[in-house]
């Protein structure tokens, strides 16, 4: 019997003493390894998220969303231009009408003349 259990391949065999240098060393790599493993992870999720149709419609959105602002601004840039041209050119032909020699309409100059 005790001849079979020498022969018994499941038995346990005695290895010999790492290193501590070796051990050490080996379990730097491994948590460097495992570090790097997590950032990939992190990478490939954020690359994920990116590509989708979301990012895609968020970022057409974004552009529409600049242009848009940009041609209110240009927009109440003109109507402020536009009005203050209007006042201006009203307040020109009220103080005409108010003046002593009271002109009239064909003394004022022609606003769409034909230069020939």
């Amino acid at each position: 019997m005790a001849l079979m259990m020498k022969n018994n391949p499941y038995e346990y065999t005695q290895i010999e003493k790492e290193d501590p240098q070796d051990f050490i060393h080996r379990r730097a790599q491994f948590l460097i390894q495992k570090v790097l493993e997590r950032e990939d992870h992190k990478a490939r999720q954020q690359r994920k998220r990116t590509s989708g149709p979301f990012f895609f419609f968020f970022f057409i959105r974004m552009r529409v969303s600049k242009k848009l602002r940009k041609l209110r601004k240009n927009i109440s840039n003109v109507c402020t231009t536009l009005f203050s041209r209007f006042l201006k050119s009203f307040k020109r032909f009220l103080s005409l009408s108010s003046s002593s020699s009271s002109p009239t309409y064909s003394d004022l100059p022609p606003l769409f003349a034909l230069q020939v």
